[in-house]
């Protein structure tokens, strides 16, 4: 490598190092001794502490597979596009419903008593509270990359609200007329 300056070429000492010098650069069949050499050298940009050594890691490929394949223990794709796709939660709705058909069948069961307060209370709050329960698992759910909503759940949905309400109007209207005689 030779340092034009001014009219004659001079030659650099051994050990400089010249930022402005790119004969080896860009070419395939530089000097892969001189390249060493200069990398190695206190100050060169290229320095070989870069980068720094890394313990050998699950996420990196395994260099003596064929084809970079990935090793065994590593997840494979088919299972994170499982994590990632999202679907209702609707085991919550089936409980929801549950709750409330219970709070109705126990007002119906028990008439004008005290136990329609609990009736009102299993159809009421604890019917309500697990589609709250539901709706949020399933916001949770349509967060993800990929989200399954089945066609029948808002219907489900609905058909849960509709008998929690009719639940909580029937136990408190028995309720309030078993009171009401005391």
């Amino acid at each position: 490598m030779l340092l034009n300056q001014g009219a004659r070429a001079v030659a650099p000492t051994p050990g400089s190092f010249d930022p402005f010098d790119y004969t080896g650069h860009g070419s395939r069949d530089r000097d892969a001794a001189t390249n060493s050499r200069d990398a190695e050298q206190p100050g060169h940009p290229f320095a070989r502490d870069w980068p720094p050594a890394q313990p050998d890691s699950p996420a990196q490929p395994d260099s003596n597979a064929p084809f970079g394949q990935a090793r065994a223990h590593e997840t494979p794709i088919t299972d994170l596009i499982a994590e990632s796709t999202g679907k209702q939660p609707v085991m919550w709705l089936f409980i929801a419903g549950a709750f409330a058909i219970a709070g109705i069948g126990i007002a119906l069961a028990v008439g004008r008593s005290a136990a329609a307060l609990g009736a009102w209370a299993l159809s009421g709050p604890v019917a309500i509270g697990t589609l709250a329960l539901f709706t949020r698992m399933d916001i949770a759910q349509r967060a993800r990359a990929v989200y399954h909503q089945a066609l029948w759940a808002p219907v489900v949905y609905w058909l849960v609200l509709l008998a929690a309400a009719i639940g909580v109007v029937l136990s408190g209207w028995l309720f309030a007329d078993w009171w009401a005689r005391q």
